[in-house]
């Protein structure tokens, strides 16, 4: 749809435009394996700015950049009537806000979902469900011995039992990578004290939208 409205101002003839539409929806399919460096060519060729408000990102992108990076792939296309470059303006926006992840600030987009699986949040749910596995096997002991055999302390070997806790559909959430972005394992670990024991209260907490399992 965007495509479409970008190409609207120039008067193209059906099959050119077709044909252009074609050409996007081919670069839409290879984004992914096209290299870092293509990607960035052709980002910095139809993006002309980009604001940052307090609770949305509108990026801007010049329409006829677009057109040239279809037709040709040039940065200055040929047959444009010369007009005010607003009017080549098309203007995106998105939900987005700032929020701390870890020690760090990061930029969260509509649903600020991670992308792919975190391996120190994988690694804490591991050892939470061994430090449940060994105190539930049958054997002697306690949370406060266990912790003296592996060298930790008894306040944390108590928060890794309550991570096991955790909604089914959130532990596979991040098994998956599908956890929110500012979820963090020194986050986790931290706020089990708060964590509550209702399913959807700690979706609502650990800041979770409703999670479809991969089937």
């Amino acid at each position: 749809v965007e495509v479409h409205e970008a190409l609207a101002l120039f008067n193209l003839g059906a099959a050119d435009q077709q044909r252009l539409l074609g050409c996007a929806n081919d670069l839409s399919r290879n984004w992914d394996t096209q290299s870092p460096a293509v990607r960035r060519h052709v980002l910095r060729t139809v993006i002309s700015r980009v604001v940052l408000n307090p609770s949305r990102l509108s990026i801007e992108l010049d329409r006829s950049r677009i057109l040239g990076a279809l037709q040709s792939g040039s940065l200055a296309p040929t047959g444009i009537p010369m007009v005010d470059a607003s009017t080549f303006a098309l203007t995106l926006t998105v939900a987005a806000e700032t929020k701390r992840a870890g020690k760090a600030t990061r930029l969260i987009v509509e649903d600020g979902v991670s992308e792919k699986p975190d391996a120190n949040l994988i690694k804490l749910l591991v050892k939470a469900f061994e430090v449940r596995d060994q105190l539930f096997s049958g054997q002697p002991g306690s949370i406060d011995s266990l912790a003296r055999r592996t060298r930790a302390s008894g306040s944390y070997m108590t928060c890794l039992v309550r991570l096991t806790y955790l909604a089914p559909d959130i532990i596979e959430a991040i098994l998956c990578g599908r956890h929110p972005v500012t979820l963090s394992a020194r986050r986790l670990i931290t706020t089990t004290k708060e964590l509550p024991i209702d399913w959807a209260a700690q979706r609502q907490w650990l800041e979770f939208l409703p999670f479809k399992s991969r089937s």
